[in-house]
């Protein structure tokens, strides 16, 4: 059976409006700033990492947020912006040239059996 393979490459404003909205679902405690910067690592635990700058001495400087957050948060987002997503498909985030990228893996299953 065949199998599909896409790659989508998101901006840093897609990112930061996927991450923000993540943080905002999802009970992560950010400043009420905007987000001046974001860190990409090609790490698991500190993924992606938002970066404010806040008057407030209580409030994080910094919010890591490792690959599987980020990848969630980019579901949701191409959920609510009509970007298909198979469900069964595998999903992995890469950084590729200093770019997030999200490479879905399909194997397509025929509905007919083999003679």
């Amino acid at each position: 059976m065949p199998k599909e393979l896409r790659k989508l490459v998101f901006t840093m404003d897609e990112l930061k409006a996927a991450a923000f909205d993540y943080c905002l679902r999802n009970g992560v405690r950010i400043p009420q700033a905007p987000i001046d910067e974001l860190i990409v690592a090609d790490s698991d635990s500190n993924f992606l990492t938002l970066c404010f700058s806040s008057g407030d001495l209580s409030d994080p400087k910094e919010v890591p947020l490792n690959r599987d957050k980020v990848g969630a948060a980019l579901i949701k987002y191409c959920s609510a912006n009509g970007i298909p997503m198979p469900r069964l498909a595998q999903k992995v985030l890469k950084v590729d040239n200093g770019e997030v990228a999200m490479m879905i893996n399909l194997h397509w299953v025929s509905s007919k059996s083999s003679e």
